[in-house]
């Protein structure tokens, strides 16, 4: 089984819900994050850097398909800081959502903590 994290904000490229991941580091960027939360969301993607390798890229141009990453259910420091990410989005107004699943139909990156898999883009 595996889990993923979202954020209730559509992307018009995958037509899906980004990413927790994407949601935090879009508003760090566009400064629509109070400085304490800012702080405190980049202690939590500082420690994912050195904790986890980034599957890049996600999408090929110009390709069909683009990656969706999933957390292993036996990751727990990813989900249980992945979690505080959410909290931070809901602080802010930002709803989340956390889906689980155990099929999917390619997997292109697999690792010790995720996989990602690999999704028509409608």
């Amino acid at each position: 089984m595996f889990i993923r994290f979202e954020a209730k904000l559509f992307n018009q490229k995958t037509k899906s819900n980004i990413g927790v991941f994407g949601a935090i580091t879009e508003l760090i960027e566009n400064e629509k994050i109070s400085p304490k939360l800012k702080l405190e969301a980049q202690n939590i993607l500082s420690w994912f850097s050195e904790n986890l390798l980034s599957p890049r890229p996600l999408r090929i141009e110009g390709d069909e398909y683009y990656g969706t990453c999933w957390f292993r259910i036996t990751a727990l420091d990813h989900v249980q800081r992945t979690q505080r990410i959410c909290a931070i989005l809901n602080k802010i107004g930002v709803q989340t959502r956390k889906r689980s699943s155990g099929q999917f139909d390619e997997i292109i990156y697999s690792d010790e903590y995720q996989i990602v898999s690999r999704t028509l883009n409608p």
